[in-house]
């Protein structure tokens, strides 16, 4: 999902601005304008799925309204969240969680975090989704800040099998993320 979230960045964003942060390689987020322009065809080469694609436009077409959730209490928040097409709990969870900084938000169905979670906080090397709100019941108020402390410093547990090789690039992914930042 990083390589992905990178590939779209530098595809349909621009570099920050300033010296430090050029030769840090920061990237702004994409603007609610560049997702709305985003072609449909454009998404496969970054690996983005079509019906993903499709989510992303949604949302840049809806960027005002989202960020107008903001102001509102987390729960009314996460229900208008969940009245947008492709999104979802987990997503409106991560969302509240990152963006509008919901101390206590914990997003269930993550395929890695209960693991990540379970290791850090008790040694364990796999976990379920209860398991994860159970070891983190003691940390109720602040279980999101919990996971994004858990997230940047903890130490995913050991893999059972070799990495996957990384699969080469479909042919003609170049050119067109050529052609789309030419487009903009």
């Amino acid at each position: 999902m990083a390589r992905r979230r990178r590939a779209l960045i530098r595809a349909i964003s621009e570099p920050a601005p300033g010296p430090e942060a050029e030769a840090a390689s920061l990237w702004l987020p994409p603007s609610a304008e560049a997702l709305r322009r985003l072609p449909e065809w454009a998404c496969a080469p970054l690996g983005i799925p079509p019906r993903q694609g499709e989510v992303l436009r949604r949302i840049g077409f809806q960027a005002g309204r989202i960020e107008g959730l903001r102001a509102l209490p987390e729960v009314e928040a996460a229900k208008r969240l969940l009245t947008i097409p492709g999104v979802g709990p987990w997503t409106a969870s991560s969302l509240l969680l990152l963006a509008a900084g919901a101390e206590d938000r914990v997003p269930v169905g993550d395929l890695h975090l209960p693991s990540l979670v379970a290791h850090t906080l008790a040694g364990e090397p796999r976990a379920d989704d209860a398991r994860m709100l159970e070891l983190l019941e003691p940390h109720r108020g602040h279980r999101g800040w919990m996971i994004r402390w858990i997230e940047a410093v903890g130490q995913p547990p050991l893999r059972r099998h070799p990495r996957k090789p990384l699969r080469p690039l479909p042919e003609g992914r170049d050119a067109a993320l050529g052609a789309l930042r030419r487009s903009r």
